[in-house]
């Protein structure tokens, strides 16, 4: 694709010309669900967009069908389709049994335009947040507003948490150096705040494949990022193109490794909790 750009050299203009590289479009799924395990139903909402040219818009893309099924307890009316909430808008949504969703192993199948793209989770346990608190600390400038946040971790396992402060912004962290204990630390708004307003946080568990592709996303976008938008690279996550696997003769997609979607599919359980500035 050729590109039209102007540079400016000593008050003088000259065109040049780039060659800028073709991208096939690609998916990007945003299949994050999230249960509060406290409810005995959970509405599952996953949008999907598609990425264009160098230059171009993300779009919301409509798909041929969207199902989740449980692995671990086929043939009991588990495969599920997904209906579009509105025709072109891109959103999927069904109702789904909360403790089925956090009991067993699921299923996520994308059909469009003849390619068949699928992942599959099992929900991730997460902790409550203890406590949130406005701190008096800054970070560069004076326009910006400290929260801390504290929770206990559980002893004797592995946990990876991923943290939603409600505006765009991730944080994954893993339990290697505060396993069982309390934990805290600071979070910077590069805002201040008026009283009465509200910040709210959530708290998901994750596993590591997950913790390590939301870690390459925040390394390379350089900073705030959110975990399905287009990325500047494809960070590839969980989602296979699963169109030639027959399990007959072709076991893997190996011969097809770029043909992927972008995003991911995971179950996550999920804590929130809401400070009020005072």
């Amino acid at each position: 694709m050729l590109s039209l750009a102007t540079v400016l050299w000593s008050s003088c203009q000259e065109v040049i010309t780039l060659e800028l590289p073709d991208q096939e479009p690609k998916l990007i799924v945003d299949a994050l669900v999230r249960l509060d395990t406290t409810q005995s139903t959970t509405l599952v909402s996953i949008e999907v967009r598609q990425t264009s040219d160098f230059f171009g818009t993300i779009a919301p893309v409509s798909v041929d069908q969207m199902t989740l099924s449980n692995l671990d307890n086929p043939g009991n009316n588990t495969d599920q389709v997904l209906d579009e909430t509105e025709p072109g808008s891109g959103i999927y949504q069904q109702v789904f049994s909360t403790h089925e969703l956090a009991r067993d192993r699921w299923f996520l199948q994308i059909d469009y335009l003849g390619q068949i793209y699928v992942a599959e989770s099992r929900m991730q346990y997460a902790v409550p947040i203890d406590q949130l608190t406005i701190g008096d600390g800054s970070l560069f400038n004076e326009e910006s507003t400290e929260l801390l946040v504290r929770y206990t971790d559980i002893g004797d396992r592995q946990d990876f948490y991923l943290f939603d402060y409600n505006n765009g912004d991730f944080f994954a962290s893993e339990d290697l150096f505060y396993d069982g204990q309390q934990f805290e630390f600071s979070y910077f708004y590069d805002k201040t705040f008026n009283p009465g307003d509200t910040l709210t946080v959530s708290i998901m568990g994750i596993d590591r494949d997950f913790f390590n592709y939301m870690n390459l996303l925040r390394e390379q976008s350089e900073g705030g990022f959110g975990p399905f938008a287009s990325p500047a690279v494809s960070v590839r996550g969980n989602l296979i193109n699963a169109t030639d696997i027959d399990n007959n003769n072709n076991y893997n997609n190996v011969n097809n490794p770029d043909n992927y979607a972008l995003g991911y599919f995971a179950l996550v359980q999920e804590y929130r909790k809401s400070v009020v500035v005072e």
